[in-house]
């Protein structure tokens, strides 16, 4: 899995427990977040000004049932929020910002 994502001036690119960013000037930053161990990046979309970040616990995809999502607004050092999701994810999509 290496989803792919554009948000403000980034592309992302989720690789495992990293994501990585290339920004408008082609600056490449391999590791821009690091998620906990255990946890790979399975998705990305937009929720208001915070991209939400969409990760299972496992390598492959049907390792287990737990799953996070982590809210990162673009700039911090690290994930801004994060929330435990029941279940499995592999996609996701704010409407409204809910």
């Amino acid at each position: 899995w290496h989803p792919c994502f554009a948000f403000k001036n980034y592309l992302l690119v989720g690789h495992g427990r990293y994501v990585a960013t290339v920004d408008d000037a082609g600056t490449f930053t391999l590791a821009r977040l690091t998620l906990p161990v255990g946890y790979y990046v399975r998705s990305f979309f937009k929720v208001g000004t915070y991209v939400a970040i969409l990760a299972t616990k496992g390598q492959n995809i049907t390792d287990s049932e737990e799953g996070f999502v982590f809210f990162w607004n673009g700039t911090s050092e690290t994930y801004d929020d994060y929330k435990p999701i029941t279940g499995n994810p592999h996609a996701g999509l704010a409407v409204n910002n809910k």
